[in-house]
């Protein structure tokens, strides 16, 4: 069974990559118990889908400017491959 300190630090991982399975099934078992690492979950959660949000925004106008085509584009990559999309 997983500590808290573990829960947290696999739902800050969920967000980055794919869990093991091993590991997805003790996040899930240990949200299931213990309603502050599910509410930690839940809040880390929208802060990350905010922040994505927040970035997709930002690429789209900076100060009332649109960023030219390309590097909107490289920009959107770059949010890719961190796992922000």
């Amino acid at each position: 069974m997983l500590n808290c300190r573990e829960a947290t630090r696999l739902a800050d991982e969920a967000l980055e990559h794919r869990l093991p399975l091993g590991s997805r099934i003790g996040l899930k078992l240990h949200l299931m118990m213990c309603r502050y690492c599910n509410r930690y979950n839940t809040q880390v959660r929208f802060i990350h889908e905010a922040m994505k949000r927040y970035a997709e925004k930002e690429i789209e106008e900076i100060n009332g400017v649109r960023p030219p085509e390309a590097m909107r584009e490289r920009w959107r990559r770059c949010l890719k491959e961190r796992g922000a999309e």
